[in-house]
């Protein structure tokens, strides 16, 4: 999760406790208690719009397993048997032909670390995005129902 998104979550989530607030206060000026649970009826519509709205993480990962990591393997598969296929023998004066098989290798290799890195770190990414996401959304969801089932009671506190 960007900074950007981390920021917008926990906007909504503040703005969702505003609103449910702010249906209280309503409910408060107009002496009408009734009136105290409809800000949490908008703050839950309002997670459930982010919720519904923001980034897919599981179309993410389905991309990441099914485009990304069938590359991997394609290049894996590749590696494997070229080094596997029998060589012939290295002479001694065809040192320089055995050095150029063995950086070709480490190169490979390299490769493949690197992209199997960065197969990793966009999986943990996703991860912790989908958790901070599902924190901000769960705040907002649980502030604005208890609002909404008991606004008239605490608007009633009040009056």
């Amino acid at each position: 999760m960007t900074r950007t998104e981390h920021l917008l979550m926990a906007t909504l989530a503040f703005i969702c406790l505003g609103v449910s607030v702010g249906g209280v206060y309503r409910a408060v000026t107009n002496c009408l208690p009734s009136l105290g649970g409809q800000g949490g009826a908008c703050a839950v519509a309002l997670a459930f719009g982010a919720l519904f709205l923001t980034k897919n993480y599981g179309q993410r990962l389905q991309t990441l397993l099914t485009e990304t990591l069938p590359a991997l393997r394609a290049t894996a598969e590749e590696v494997i048997p070229k080094s596997r296929t029998a060589q012939p023998p290295i002479k001694n004066d065809d040192v320089g032909s055995l050095t150029e098989r063995v950086a070709q290798l480490e190169k490979t290799v390299r490769t493949l670390e690197t992209f199997d890195a960065g197969f990793k770190q966009r999986l943990n990414a996703d991860a912790d995005g989908q958790r901070l996401q599902n924190m901000y959304l769960a705040f907002s969801s649980i502030v604005g129902t208890i609002f909404w089932g008991f606004g008239d009671v605490f608007a009633s506190w009040f009056i």
